[in-house]
């Protein structure tokens, strides 16, 4: 008797999917990614080889984005 595994692949999203997540163009994403601001599960194969991302660490970068915006938006309303 074989066993088959129930694990559960990882929800990925592409390098364009993650650009538009953040709200950035895919050129930064590949960037991001080749100097360890975010973490690829994996390349795809080709000249362009897109990354693929896990769902939650993408969602962490968003939720990163969020802060740092409401940070900087809350400093500039009290220079004000």
């Amino acid at each position: 008797m074989s066993k088959v595994s129930h694990m559960r692949e990882p929800d990925l999203v592409t390098t364009t999917e993650a650009a538009e997540a953040l709200g950035v163009s895919a050129k930064t994403i590949t960037r991001m990614a080749e100097d360890g601001r975010l973490t690829p599960q994996q390349r795809l194969p080709g000249v362009r080889g897109t990354y693929l991302f896990e769902r939650a660490v993408i969602d962490r970068a968003v939720a990163g984005r969020a802060r740092e915006l409401a940070a900087e938006l809350e400093r500039l309303n009290a220079t004000q």
